[in-house]
């Protein structure tokens, strides 16, 4: 792990020099930030803010999203190496992220066997010699 982490008072040292107690804390920050600029995202009332130009936070959902960009750069390098030593950061990492399981992928208005058709636009299966037009 060749990633530097900047410390408060400008030093750069590799994420694999860190402590293990500063680089759980990192992580939590990382987090913190990430669920801070998730919860705005996910407000109705951002639109509004953003529409007034004014938020609580001083922010706009352009900045929220730079947010969660940023942490996303940052954050696994963090993580891989908390994983390498072995320490827990999962609720660290749920909370975040608002979530535990897997997202569910979206649901077809149709169950799976009635799609044989659409899944191949060539297909003729179960087609019948009366669905095709005379020429």
């Amino acid at each position: 792990m060749f990633d530097k982490h900047r410390t408060k008072d400008g030093h750069e040292i590799l994420i694999a020099q860190m402590s293990d107690s500063h680089l759980t804390n990192t992580i939590r920050m990382l987090c913190a930030r990430l669920k801070q600029a998730r919860l705005y995202t996910e407000q109705p009332q951002s639109i509004l803010y953003e529409a007034l130009g004014v938020s609580p936070e001083g922010w706009n959902r352009d900045d929220a999203l730079d947010v969660i960009r940023w942490v996303h750069e940052k954050l696994p390098a963090y993580v891989t190496e908390a994983t390498l030593r072995g320490l827990v950061v999962t609720d660290h990492l749920q909370d975040a992220y608002g979530r535990i399981t897997q997202i569910q992928p979206p649901q077809f208005p149709r169950p799976a066997g009635q799609l044989k058709g659409l899944l191949n636009p060539y297909s003729t299966d179960g087609l019948e010699d009366a669905d095709f037009d005379e020429p």
